[in-house]
């Protein structure tokens, strides 16, 4: 995805979606899946939505992938108990409502990584450019989402969304502009 392709994702989510964004994306404290995990009614308050808007904003994002919902609220006729973001909540719309670039970050990394500048060790190289883990994981993720990185299955990953990262044959040519 690029980044017009990110900002016309912006254009195409409905309004009601943009305000549900936002508010996970600034609540966030590590861009994984899960955080931040919302009830219901907090929603409701922190969006100023109704309960139709947040219904339909919610279809809207889990549609995309964007969030992930559980349950109904306590048997009450609500669309959903508990909503969290995925990791590609972050990776898809930081670059429109956050204050940083996923693809841009990629991109750095992604060239590094090439260059044997940075470790392929998602914390060194976080350390190496001075980067939270907020910022560096909508980054990985977007390598991950794109093929650009293998998938490391590794557990206890956290505050980080994987430990390491393997370049696939295809990150050359992403590094070139050609993907």
């Amino acid at each position: 995805m690029t980044s017009t392709s990110a900002d016309a994702l912006a254009v195409i989510i409905s309004p009601a979606a943009d305000k549900l964004a936002r508010v996970l994306i600034k609540a966030s404290q590590t861009a994984l899946t899960g955080d931040p995990e919302f009830e219901y009614d907090a929603l409701l308050t922190a969006t100023g939505l109704s309960p139709r808007d947040l219904a339909d904003a919610a279809d809207d994002l889990e549609a995309r992938g964007l969030i992930e919902t559980e349950g109904f609220a306590n048997g009450r006729e609500t669309p959903f108990d508990v909503l969290a973001p995925t990791s590609a909540l972050f990776a898809a719309l930081d670059g429109v409502f956050g204050s940083n670039n996923p693809e841009m970050d990629a991109r750095q990394i992604a060239a590094d990584l090439l260059a044997e500048t940075i470790s392929d060790s998602v914390q060194a190289a976080a350390k190496h450019y001075g980067w939270p883990p907020r910022r560096m994981n909508p980054a990985v993720t977007y390598l991950l989402l794109h093929d650009l990185l293998v998938v490391d299955e590794l557990l206890g990953s956290a505050p980080w969304c994987q430990h390491g990262m393997l370049a696939t044959r295809k990150l050359r040519r992403f590094v070139e502009g050609a993907l």
